[in-house]
This record gives structure tokens, sequence and C-alpha cells, in this order.
């Protein structure tokens, strides 16, 4: 009987620092998230976290797609050796596809300069067509 008793206090003590722990987490969250910035923006907004979850060259890259509409584009190497650009870069460039192609994405001090035409650029990145 006392062992029971004894099971039963412990569990109520842990479901009480539970609930406490709960609680706190719960505070924690809304006094972070009920801030005018976040209430503010809303995630469906166009471009709404573009900048805080990729890169800039990437976000570069994605502009000068738009600005020359380009359908099918190639990479310079550097993009293509980065899995972390490389993923990014194609799945954010959608509707314009990856694939064989003259114009080429790459960095604006790349191998590309020496060899191909020099189309635009935005900031660090450049888009040339290669023959």
């Amino acid at each position: 009987m006392k062992k029971k008793r004894f099971i039963n206090f412990l569990l109520t003590v842990l479901i009480c620092a539970g609930l406490i722990e709960y609680f706190k987490i719960g505070k924690s969250l809304v006094s972070e998230t009920l801030t005018n910035s976040f209430v503010n923006s809303s995630p469906f907004a166009l471009h709404a976290g573009e900048d805080s979850s990729l890169p800039a060259v990437v976000i570069n890259a994605k502009k000068l797609i738009n600005r020359n509409s380009l359908q099918i584009f190639s990479l310079d190497e550097k993009f293509i050796n980065d899995p972390f650009l490389h993923q990014r870069l194609i799945e954010f460039s959608y509707p314009a596809r990856f694939g064989n192609s003259n114009y080429f994405i790459g960095m604006s001090n790349g191998e590309l300069k020496s060899r191909c035409d020099l189309i635009d650029t935005e900031e660090n990145v450049s888009v040339y067509v290669c023959k």
C-alpha cells in the first residue's frame, strides 16, 4: 500500500513539473512571436523568408535569371561543385531549368570571365554566353 502511494506521489510530482515546464515554454514562445515584426509579416507574402534562408549568391542568380528571361541555364563549376549552392539554385530558379545551355550562371570573378561574353551582373554573380 505504501509503495502504491509513493508511486502515485512521484507521478503527481512529475506531472506537475511537466506542466510547469510546458507553460514556461509556451510563455517564452508567445513573448518571442508576438513582436510587431513577426506578427506583421505574412508567411505567405511574396519573397517571405528568402533573405534569411538562402545565400545571397542564389538570390542574385535568380534575379539574373528573371531579368534575362532565361528558360534553361548552365552553371559554373563553383555552383556545380558546391552541393549546398547547387541544390538551392536549382530549386529556387524554378520555372527556369538547369540543363545544357549556352547561358551560364557563374561568379563575376570566375573562370567564365576569360572565355565567355558577359551578359549581365548582379553583385558578385553574372550571366555569360559561351559558344
